[in-house]
C-alpha cells in the first residue's frame, strides 16, 4: 500500500537529509511505514480525521467557470470536509477556461454526493484545493478517498460516454466485477470511462449503503497527503444535440472504508495505554522453496524489460521499455513483507535511463547495492559477489543482479536484474501494466547519502527533494532506437549491423523488441561494441534460465 503522509515524511526528509546517521533516519522511516501500512491514524485515510465527506448543506459559493447560479468569484467552495478532524477544512474546485454546462442544471450536492454537469462533447478542466476554513490559506490533507460514481452513459443511445482523468494518485479501488473501464495514460494519470449506458434507479444516495451494481460502477481513488490535485471530467458528444450530464463524486465509500465513524475519544482522568505499533510482516506465511514456480521479472540495458508478472511461462515474455530517472517501485509482495526497489540514472546523458542501485527490503530490514557498494548491516542473505542473488527468509522472493562496467552511473556502469516473486502485487513496474511506478518519498528505501552520490550525474535534485525530476525529462517524447543513434550521433545502420550478434548468439535475439533494444544501448553507449557483449551474455542467461 502506498500511503504517503507529506507531512510526516517532510519531517523524516529534514532528518535524512544530511544527517550523520542516515542509516539510523531509514530505520525510523521503516518503523513509521509499518504503522502507516497497519492502521496508523496518521496514515489511514479510513480514519475519522481522514475521511473526505460532503455534507448537503455545504456549498457556500457556486459558480463553477462563471457559470452561476451564483455571481462573483469562478468556483465553488464545499464548506467543511473533513467534519471528523478538530480542523475546519474547505475544498474549493475551480475550472479552466472553456468548461461549459447546460442551461439550468445547477452543480450541486445530494446528500453526501458531489456532482458536476458537464455538457455532451465537453470538458471540464478542473483544481480541486483544500484551504484553511477560517484563513483561507492552503492546507495539506490526508491521505484521503476520492470516490468518482456512477458510471454510465445517454440510456436511449449507449453514448455520451463519461470519462474522468485522475493524476497524482497513490492507487485505485476498483470491484471484481467492474464495468469501468481504465486506461493508463503516457502521462502517468488514468481515465476511468463508462462503458454501459445507465437510469436514475441506480443513482448512489448513500454512499455508506451503496449496492453491489453501485460499487461495480464506481472506482476509489486514494490520493496521498496534499495541498490541491487536478482531474478532468470529460462527456463524449451526441450527434445532433446538446445534453447534460453529471458526474457525482464523492469521499469515502463501502467499496474502500467501513464508513461507520469510529467513536471519539471520551474525556477521562485515566490515561489509556498506548498499543504499540505492529511490526512489519517479515512473510506472508507462504510456504516457498527455491524449485517453486515463481512468477518473473526481468530487465536489461537501458532497461528493456523481458519479463513481467503477468506473462506466462515458460518464457514470461511481456517486453517493453520503461525508462524514467529516480527511485522506481519494482516489485512487493501483497501482504507488504518485501519491497524492491531501483534507482534509475540517464544512459550517457540521453533520454534513455538504467538502474544504477536496487534496494530489497524484508520487513523492516533493508539491504542495498550501487554498482558493487553493499549496504546489508541488517544481515539479509546475499549470494555471490558479481552478479549477486539476495534472498528473502521464507524463500518467497529472490533479485538476481548483475552490474557491468565501473564509475560512474550511466555511463561507467549499468545493472541487469531478475526477480523471481511467489506473490507480487500491482502498481509495481514489474505488473505488466507498462506504466512507471516513481516510490513516494516517504517509502524510499535507499539513504541520503545513496541518493546523494548520485543525484550529480541522475537528474534528480539532491537531498531535500530526493525525487524531484527534471521537467525535460518528463516532458520528453518516449525514446526509439532511431531517436537514441541520432541523438548520439551513432549510424542506425551500423547498430543495426553490429545487434546482429544478438541474434545468431540467442534464441529471441532476432525479436523486434530485443533487436531494437540492442540498437538502442549501442547507440546511447556512443557505440561501445562491449555492450552487445553484455547483450549477448545476459539475453542468454535469462533463455537459459527459463529451460
Amino acid at each position: 500500500m502506498k500511503l504517503t503522509p507529506l507531512a510526516i515524511a517532510s519531517s523524516i526528509l529534514l532528518c535524512l537529509s544530511g544527517a550523520p546517521d542516515a542509516d539510523d533516519a531509514v530505520l525510523g522511516l521503516l518503523q513509521l511505514r509499518a504503522r502507516i501500512q497497519h492502521g496508523s491514524s496518521d496514515g489511514d485515510p479510513c480514519v475519522n480525521h481522514n475521511r473526505l465527506i460532503f455534507q448537503g448543506t455545504s456549498i457556500t459559493r457556486n459558480n463553477l467557470g462563471n457559470q452561476g447560479p451564483d455571481a462573483g468569484a469562478e468556483g465553488m467552495v464545499y464548506e467543511d470536509v473533513f467534519p471528523h478532524s478538530n480542523e475546519r477544512v474547505n475544498l474549493v474546485v475551480n475550472a479552466a477556461d472553456g468548461y461549459q454546462k447546460a442551461a439550468n442544471r445547477n452543480n450541486g450536492i445530494d446528500e453526501k454526493v458531489a456532482k458536476m454537469n458537464v455538457v455532451t462533447g465537453g470538458k471540464a478542466e478542473l483544481t480541486f484545493s483544500f484551504v484553511d476554513g477560517t484563513t483561507g490559506a492552503p492546507k495539506t490533507v490526508g491521505p484521503f478517498y476520492m470516490s468518482y460514481l456512477d458510471f454510465d452513459e445517454q440510456q436511449q443511445t449507449g453514448k455520451a460516454r463519461e470519462t474522468v482523468v485522475v493524476r497524482g494518485f497513490d492507487r485505485y479501488e476498483l470491484t471484481d466485477n467492474t464495468i469501468v473501464s481504465t486506461t493508463v495514460n503516457g502521462d502517468g494519470s488514468v481515465s476511468f470511462s463508462s462503458t454501459t449506458f445507465g437510469s436514475g434507479d441506480d443513482n448512489v444516495a448513500d454512499t455508506h449503503t451503496m449496492t453491489q451494481q453501485q460499487l461495480d460502477k464506481s472506482v476509489s481513488v486514494l490520493m496521498p497527503a496534499l495541498q490541491s490535485f487536478t482531474a478532468d471530467f470529460e462527456v463524449a458528444e451526441l450527434q445532433n444535440k446538446l445534453s447534460n450530464r453529471f458526474i457525482q463524486f464523492a469521499g469515502i465509500t463501502n467499496l474502500v472504508c467501513d464508513t461507520s465513524p469510529t467513536p471519539s475519544p471520551t474525556p477521562s482522568s485515566i490515561t489509556p495505554v498506548p498499543t504499540p505499533p505492529p511490526t512489519v510482516p517479515t512473510t506472508c506465511g507462504n510456504v516457498c522453496s527455491t524449485s517453486m514456480a515463481y512468477k518473473k521479472c526481468a530487465f536489461w540495458g537501458d532497461p528493456h524489460y523481458q519479463k513481467t508478472f503477468s506473462a506466462a511461462p515458460p518464457n514470461y515474455n511481456n517486453n517493453f521499455d520503461l525508462q524514467a530517472v529516480g527511485v522506481q517501485t519494482l516489485a512487493k509482495t501483497k501482504c507488504g513483507s518485501i519491497e524492491i526497489q531501483a534507482v534509475q540514472c540517464p544512459w550517457y546523458g540521453g533520454h534513455a535511463a538504467v538502474a544504477a542501485g536496487f534496494a530489497f527490503r524484508v520487513g523492516s530490514s533493508v539491504a542495498t547495492i550501487i554498482e558493487n557498494r553493499v549496504r546489508n548491516t541488517d544481515g539479509i542473505n546475499i549470494q555471490g559477489g558479481n552478479p549477486r542473488t539476495i534472498i528473502s527468509a521464507d524463500s518467497c522472493a529472490q533479485l538476481w543482479i548483475q552490474t557491468n562496467g565501473a564509475g560512474t552511473p550511466g555511463r561507467g556502469y549499468y545493472m541487469n536484474m531478475e526477480i523471481k516473486m511467489d506473490d507480487p502485487a500491482g502498481s509495481t513496474n514489474c505488473d505488466g501494466l507498462r506504466q512507471n511506478n516513481p516510490t513516494p518519498q516517504s517509502e524510499v528505501l535507499f539513504t541520503s547519502g545513496e541518493l546523494g552520490s548520485l543525484c550529480g550525474h541522475c537528474r534528480f535534485a539532491c537531498p531535500g527533494a530526493l525525487l524531484e525530476q527534471d521537467p525535460d525529462d518528463l516532458s520528453a517524447a518516449p525514446p526509439t532506437a532511431e531517436s537514441i543513434c541520432d541523438e548520439a550521433g551513432v549510424a542506425y545502420g551500423d547498430a543495426n549491423q553490429e545487434c546482429l550478434r544478438l541474434s545468431q548468439s540467442t534464441a529471441n535475439g532476432g525479436e523486434l523488441f530485443h533487436h531494437e533494444s540492442c540498437i538502442m544501448d549501442y547507440c546511447g553507449s556512443g557505440g561501445n561494441k562491449a555492450i552487445v557483449d553484455d547483450d549477448i551474455k545476459i539475453e542468454q542467461f535469462f533463455e537459459d534460465e527459463d529451460k
